[in-house]
């Protein structure tokens, strides 16, 4: 596939052509409730041209956290993912989200 053209004009990744394989356009839908390991998922396809981020501003978690049981009661939450190397610059920190590349707000039906 070719490089689809964003809408400020720069171009996309190429969709379909990363580690997929299987030439098909990948979109990933997120919105403000998509976060932690949704919003890295997001993140690392886009920023490696294997998809395309279709809606609204991620929540800006940016990390994923696990917790282990302790003894006694107790627990120990931390952190095993971070949205990072290349990702996250000065100018797009990792609390400010992922922004999509075609914004679109949809409603869903109940």
């Amino acid at each position: 596939g070719g490089r689809p053209a964003l809408p400020d004009g720069t171009a996309g990744g190429a969709l379909g052509s990363g580690s997929f394989g299987c030439g098909v356009p990948v979109i990933v839908l997120v919105n403000q409730q998509t976060a932690s390991a949704a919003e890295i998922f997001a993140a690392a396809l886009a920023h490696a041209g294997n998809a395309l981020v279709l809606g609204t501003q991620t929540f800006g978690k940016g990390t994923s956290q696990a917790f282990v049981h302790l003894p006694g009661g107790h627990g120990l939450t931390f952190t095993v993912y971070s949205l990072a190397a290349g990702a996250a610059s000065a100018s797009h920190p990792l609390n400010d989200g992922v922004a999509p590349h075609v914004r679109w707000q949809w409603r869903f039906a109940v």
